[in-house]
């Protein structure tokens, strides 16, 4: 039987092996990423994407109310890999809902070859180390390597990636065309 010191103790090491394998995991695929070990490309539809990530998100923070004012077009196809597509729209919108406090707005719109994701916040971020590896702006359970991952895979497709902060808002914005 474990005493309630030991439970404590075990469950802070279990969510320190939970973080070292999400670390490792998004290591190994920064390196596929920089090695280029993604050739294969397909159309893949950023609307659908998005659409099916904001249905989760919208889900799960619906109790905080946060909302989400979504502006996309009925499609906007771009040729590169799924799951690194996926990805990307995925770690966006995770952290505009995450970074959102109770009662915030996330925005997403795709309008001229443009995708951005914002969302509310008091002061702007740090945008000069802002997609460096292992940055992050303060949240303890983060592992500072979700932007990093968002530029990679921008960089890799050749679309270029921008963060500004107006109006109280966190906006990332990904140019998609050239």
């Amino acid at each position: 039987m474990l005493t309630d010191e030991q439970f404590v103790e075990l469950s802070k090491m279990r969510q320190s092996l939970h973080r070292l394998v999400k670390l490792n995991r998004t290591l190994l695929l920064l390196s596929k990423i920089d090695n280029g070990q993604f050739p294969e490309k397909k159309a893949v539809d950023l609307v659908e994407l998005i659409g099916n990530e904001v249905e989760i998100y919208s889900e799960i923070y619906a109790g905080c109310g946060i909302s989400c004012n979504v502006n996309l077009p009925a499609r906007y196809v771009v040729e590169m890999n799924e799951s690194l597509a996926t990805t990307m729209v995925t770690n966006l919108i995770k952290n505009a809902f995450v970074h959102s406090e109770p009662g915030s707005n996330v925005g997403i719109t795709i309008e001229k070859g443009l995708l951005t994701i914002s969302n509310d916040g008091e002061e702007q971020l740090d945008g000069t180390r802002l997609f460096d590896r292992f940055y992050t702006s303060g949240k303890k359970e983060s592992t500072g390597l979700g932007l990093a991952l968002v530029k990679s895979i921008a960089e890799r497709y050749g679309f270029e990636i921008k963060y500004a902060f107006c109006n109280k808002r966190h906006q990332f914005c990904i140019k998609l065309s050239k």
